[in-house]
């Protein structure tokens, strides 16, 4: 089968395009995720905030915040 070789030339992709449609199907997804396993935002917790430790069947009080990053586990 002959094809002339303007049509068998790769065309660009527009990459701003290919990126918005890749956020857009990570937000859809991340949306999916947290409405099928009932996901729900936590409220900020301040130092002397009063809480019930689930596992443990107590009241207990925060101590402090978290760190702004979280802690990386090194080998």
């Amino acid at each position: 089968m002959a094809s002339l070789p303007s049509v068998l030339a790769p065309k660009q992709s527009d990459v701003e395009r290919v990126k918005q449609k890749e956020a857009y199907a990570r937000a859809q997804g991340k949306d999916t995720f947290d409405l099928r396993h009932r996901v729900v935002v936590s409220p900020t917790l301040s130092p002397g905030d009063r809480v019930h430790v689930r596992d443990l069947n107590r009241d207990a009080g925060v101590v402090s915040t978290s760190p702004a990053r979280p802690r990386i586990s090194c080998c």
